[in-house]
């Protein structure tokens, strides 16, 4: 692997949409994804051998065996001298940065163009950054800072001030969006893009001296050509990783507008996950580029199944559960007939599976999949709902079991579910044969 800082003097130089990658002056990821480079071997040799130019994902992050992302054969010297596209080769492996890259990270790119014999005559490195650095976003006294680190509670409400570097020197309008980039998790993020807040018709004014998001969702105009939100600002304590979850990445997004314009709220019931977002900038004739963004990170640093947050609302034969709650041996006979999230939104659209068992012996007590979202709202009576699964019914604890309820999103509803022993249960390891991640909610009660 070539490291930039030793490629400053390398004769291979690589264009991006008309940028130049250097060592020390990354490029903004967008610009790298939406295509090959041109290829510029200085002083390449007119006739000679056909050479092949690939390039690859350095570590930590690539997400296939090598992080091999592009290679282009047959590309003859007289077209390197100036200055190759894919045209002038076979392309063999096509242009794949967005599936073998950990988009919401900065990346090292390393380039080698090689003669007929494999041997390599040229390399280089691209540097990437993912963030701008030009949209500046803090919550009260915290930056984001392009990757900083943030408590949920500290992001709970919306952003307090949001600038604007270098901003156009004539008014212009731009709409800023808040995306998880990991949903439902880095491994698997099958609800990415998901949608956590939606803002239009901030102009450019206003950005450089700086906004407070809060006012913009406060606002009591009814003129859909003023500043307001779309989507009410949801942060990730409410729809984001649980407390056992790995940070999760968080993009605020600027896109420039043509103009102002006029477009109405989302409804309420309109679902935040895979936001097609693509498709909607292209409705409003929007670029497919920010113009600026900033990130932070939220989430618990290490998954923990044995912890217990609270957050799942519970009851067992109206006593509710608070994770130390001691429950009779009459009291736990039967299931909860009723589940739901603590906070007043989760994302209706998704299907969540909920495993009861106890820390004690190891042992399975319940678990229920494909619990539509709409339940898990409201507090609806599970058994009224034909879609819900019960995998293991519920098996009543014995004396001095502690008891632990884990609730999980499933990347889809499941048409068919494996049956599964009850013994030496561990929910991790049924998580990862699911194909699922951490658990978003849970809590625990003992019988005594």
């Amino acid at each position: 692997m070539v490291m930039c800082d030793s490629a400053p003097g390398s004769a291979l130089l690589l264009t991006f949409n008309g940028l130049l990658a250097a060592c020390g002056q990354p490029l903004q990821l967008t610009s790298l994804l939406r295509g090959p480079p041109l290829i510029t071997w200085v002083e390449a040799p007119a006739a000679g051998n056909p050479y092949t130019f690939e390039m690859w994902v350095a570590p930590p992050q690539p997400r296939n065996g090598n992080g091999l992302f592009f290679r282009l054969t047959n590309i003859s010297g007289a077209a390197l001298s100036r200055g190759a596209c894919h045209a002038d080769g076979t392309v063999v492996t096509p242009w794949a940065l967005a599936s073998v890259a950990s988009l919401g990270n900065d990346l090292l790119l390393s380039a080698q163009l090689l003669s007929r014999n494999g041997s390599v005559v040229q390399e280089t490195a691209v540097q990437s950054r993912s963030c701008t650095g030009r949209l500046r976003v803090s919550y009260a006294a915290q930056a984001c800072e392009c990757g900083a680190q943030l408590t949920a509670s500290s992001t709970a409400a919306s952003a307090s001030r949001v600038v604007l570097d270098r901003a156009p020197q004539s008014l212009s309008f731009h709409t800023l969006l808040l995306i998880d980039m990991d949903a439902l998790s880095w491994q698997s993020p099958s609800l990415s893009p998901l949608l956590h807040a939606a803002f239009v018709n901030l102009n450019s004014s206003a950005l450089e001296v700086g906004i407070n998001l809060r006012d913009v969702e406060a606002s009591t105009s009814t003129s859909l050509l003023s500043a307001h939100a779309l989507l009410p600002y949801m942060g990730p304590a409410g729809l984001g990783p649980g407390s056992y979850s790995a940070p999760h990445r968080y993009s605020w997004k600027l896109f420039n507008q043509p103009g102002p314009l006029e477009i109405a709220p989302f409804p309420a019931y309109v679902s935040r996950a895979n936001f097609a977002l693509n498709t909607w900038l292209a409705k409003w004739n929007m670029s497919d580029a920010e113009s600026a963004d900033d990130l932070f990170r939220s989430g618990a640093a290490l998954p923990n199944e044995e912890a217990c947050d609270g957050k799942l609302v519970l009851e067992l034969r109206g006593q509710r559960m608070n994770c130390t709650t001691i429950v009779s041996e009459d009291g736990a006979l039967e299931a909860p007939s009723k589940v739901a999230f603590q906070y007043p939104y989760f994302e209706d659209s998704l299907w969540y599976s909920l495993v009861a068992y106890t820390r004690t012996r190891r042992s399975l007590v319940w678990l229920v999949s494909n619990v539509p979202g709409t339940l898990i709202n409201t507090g609806c009576e599970m058994k009224r709902d034909d879609n819900v699964t019960v995998v293991a019914p519920w098996q009543a604890p014995q004396h001095g079991d502690q008891v632990h309820l884990l609730l999980y999103v499933q990347p889809l509803r499941w048409t068919s579910v494996a049956r599964i022993a009850r013994e030496q249960f561990k929910p991790s390891a049924w998580a990862a044969a699911a194909g699922i991640a951490f658990p978003s909610a849970s809590n625990a009660f003992q019988v005594m």
